[in-house]
C-alpha cells in the first residue's frame, strides 16, 4: 500500500486533508474534513493517514510505503501496535512500513481534546478534566465528534442528527466542538468499528496535532475488568496501543479506568449538565432511521438503559434524569429486568448487584425467587417452543 503525501485544501467552510492511496484494492483517496474555524489545529503530516490505514494494510497483507512526513516516535512503535492488533484480530498480517521523510514536528500545540458522545464515559471524563481540578496540561480545551465508522452505513442520516444533539451539549458545557468527517470507514471492509476504534479515533487526534498537545480517550472498562480478564480480547479499549501512538509533540492518554461503571454513574450524577443531555442508548438510532420521532434521548427499555436507570435508582438520583429517560417505561420494565440481572453472570450486571448489596438496597422478593429458578431463561425457552409449534401447525394446515 502506498500512502501519498497529504494535501490540505479549502472547500466552502471546510478544510480537507486528502491523501492518495494505492493498494491491491485499487486507487482512491482518504480524506478528513473539519470546519475552517479550526484550521489552526490541522497537521499536514502523514501520521494521521498512516495510523488510519494501518489495519486496512494489515488486512490486505501489504507493506506500507509512506511518502509524507512521519514522526520517529510513532514509526518506532508501530511494530508493537501491530502485535497488539493481531491479538484482537488474528486474521491480520504483520507488515513492514517504509518512510523516507522521518522527523519530529517543529511546532508544539497547546490544546487538550477528547472525543465526546454524550454517554457515561464522556461525562465522567468531563467530571475529571473540565469540572474537576486536573494537573497542568490536562484541562480540556476542545471536544471532538468523529465520523470514522461508529455510525456505520447510516452515517449520512445518524451523524448530522446526533451531531446536533452533541453541539447543544457542548454549548451547554462551554467547550468548542470540532466535528470531523471522513471516508475512513470505507477502507475497513470486514473490520468492525468495535474491533478497531482506538486506531480510527487516534488518527483524528494525529490529524489535529498541529494544535493539540494531548488527546484524552475515555475508557469503557475499569482496570479490574481488564486485569481480572473479565473482558474478551475483541473488546479492546485502547489500553495498550493508544500510548504507543504518541508523537514527539502529542500525547494520547486512556483515562477513566480507575472507575467501575457504577462509580462513573455516581460521579456524573453530580453534574447538572448530564441531567438534560446524557445520551447512552443505541436503540434511539433505530427510531431515527425508521423515520420515527423521539421524546427523550434514550429508549429507557433496552438493557443498557435499564442498567443505568437501576444504578441511578440505587444511588438515589433517578429523578434527576427524567428529561432524558421515560421513567414510566423504566418502572414497567424494572422488575423483569431485575430478575434477569440477578441471574446474569455478566460483570457489569454483577457490579450493579454488588452495589445494591453495599447500599442495603432491597430487590423485590419475587424477583429473587424468579431469578433463583432462572425464570427468564425458561420463559424465553417456552416462547421459542410455542413459536415453533405455531409455525409447524401453519405448515400442516397448508
Amino acid at each position: 500500500m502506498k500512502i501519498g503525501r497529504p494535501v490540505l485544501s479549502a472547500q466552502d467552510n471546510q478544510i480537507r486533508y486528502v491523501v492518495p492511496v494505492e493498494s491491491s484494492a485499487g486507487a482512491r483517496s482518504l480524506w478528513f474534513s473539519i470546519d475552517r474555524a479550526y484550521a489552526d489545529l490541522l497537521s499536514d503530516r502523514a501520521d494521521a493517514a498512516l495510523v488510519a490505514l494501518l489495519i486496512p494494510a494489515m488486512k490486505l497483507g501489504e507493506e506500507i510505503i509512506v511518502e509524507g512526513t512521519v514522526s520517529p516516535r510513532l514509526l518506532y512503535h508501530l511494530d508493537q501496535v501491530q502485535l497488539i492488533r493481531r491479538i484482537i484480530l488474528p486474521e491480520l498480517h504483520q507488515v513492514r512500513i517504509y518512510a523516507d521523510d522521518v522527523r519530529a514536528a517543529d511546532t508544539h500545540g497547546h490544546g487538550v481534546a477528547a472525543g465526546f458522545s454524550g454517554g457515561v464515559d464522556s461525562f465522567c471524563l468531563l467530571a475529571d478534566y473540565h469540572y474537576g481540578n486536573p494537573p497542568t496540561g490536562y484541562r480540556l480545551t476542545h471536544l471532538l465528534y468523529n465520523d470514522v465508522g461508529a455510525h456505520g452505513r447510516y452515517a449520512d442520516v445518524l451523524y448530522p442528527a446526533q451531531l446536533a444533539n452533541t453541539q447543544q451539549t457542548a454549548e451547554h458545557i462551554g467547550l468548542p466542538l470540532v466535528a470531523v468527517r471522513s471516508n475512513l470507514d470505507t477502507f475497513y471492509a470486514g473490520v468492525t468499528f468495535l474491533r478497531s476504534h482506538p486506531l480510527r479515533n487516534a488518527s483524528v487526534a494525529l490529524l489535529l496535532q498541529n494544535g493539540l498537545q494531548r488527546f484524552l480517550y475515555a475508557s469503557g472498562f475499569a482496570y479490574a475488568n481488564v486485569m481480572g480478564q473479565q473482558i474478551a480480547p475483541p473488546e479492546d479499549d485502547g489500553f495498550f496501543c493508544l500510548p504507543l501512538l504518541c508523537t514527539e509533540t502529542l500525547n494520547l492518554n486512556v483515562v477513566g479506568s480507575q472507575y467501575t461503571r457504577v462509580e462513573k454513574i455516581q460521579r456524573i450524577a453530580e453534574l447538572p449538565a448530564s441531567y438534560t443531555t446524557l445520551d447512552l442508548c443505541f436503540n434511539v438510532r433505530k427510531t431515527v432511521l425508521g423515520g420515527g420521532s423521539i421524546t427523550t434521548r434514550n429508549c429507557s427499555a433496552c438493557g443498557k438503559c435499564l442498567r443505568a436507570l437501576l444504578t441511578m435508582e440505587i444511588a438515589g438520583c433517578l429523578e434527576r434524569y427524567s428529561a432524558v429517560f421515560d421513567l414510566s417505561i423504566y418502572r414497567k420494565k424494572r422488575d423483569r429486568y431485575i430478575t434477569e440481572l440477578l441471574s446474569s453472570p455478566y460483570y457489569l450486571d454483577r457490579e450493579v448487584v454488588n452495589f445494591a448489596r453495599a447500599r442495603g438496597f432491597a430487590f423485590p422478593w419475587y424477583t429473587k425467587a424468579a431469578a433463583a429458578v432462572r425464570l427468564p431463561e425458561r420463559y424465553e425457552w417456552l416462547r421459542k417452543t410455542l413459536r415453533s409449534v405455531r409455525l409447524a401447525l401453519r405448515r400442516l394446515k397448508r
